[in-house]
């Protein structure tokens, strides 16, 4: 199946997100024509219903959005590098580096098989979330912070960084 009009996907991917239980709030504000980038921000805001359902899949996300998500900082199955992003979601494998300095605030998923090295300075804050069999590596100087929430026991996490047991999920994010 190649691209399919973004009108037609919109329609779809709600569908398929009111079949998995989208409450009616996001229904009544996910338009059947919206952009990509409203589907790729709505991914970012509701990350907790994606990960509950494993929901887009990784290949949906690569064909239907691949010019988009990095404006959004998502990555799909591949390697990269980024400075300073405020949100970061990895799916599928990934090969990422992340760095996150002075007074910085990064929120961020990792999941399935990615791999995400971690490099904070000055004050910056990083909050990391693992899942599946995902791993971060970190790197932290002066007075940066790394706060590493664990979801699943195939996570990996070294470095300097402050463990924090997993939080219920459903749970939101400041």
């Amino acid at each position: 199946m190649g691209r399919i009009r973004t009108g037609r996907l919109s329609a779809k991917m709600k569908k398929e997100a009111v079949g998995l239980g989208l409450c009616e709030q996001w229904q009544g504000e996910w338009a059947d024509d919206a952009s990509k980038d409203d589907m790729a921000e709505k991914f970012v805001k509701g990350q907790d219903f994606c990960i509950e359902h494993d929901w887009p899949g990784v290949e949906v996300i690569k064909r239907n959005f691949g010019d988009v998500m990095h404006r959004h900082g998502v990555y799909a199955d591949e390697t990269f590098e980024a400075e300073g992003l405020q949100s970061l979601i990895m799916v599928g494998r990934c090969e990422g580096k992340l760095k996150v300095d002075g007074r910085g605030v990064s929120s961020v998923y990792v999941r399935h098989n990615s791999r995400l090295h971690v490099e904070a300075s000055g004050d910056a804050r990083v909050f990391v979330r693992l899942y599946d069999k995902a791993a971060v590596e970190v790197e932290s100087s002066g007075g940066a912070r790394v706060f590493v929430y664990t979801y699943s026991e195939g996570t990996k996490v070294s470095g300097s960084y402050f463990k924090l047991s997993a939080r219920p999920q459903g749970w939101d994010t400041v």
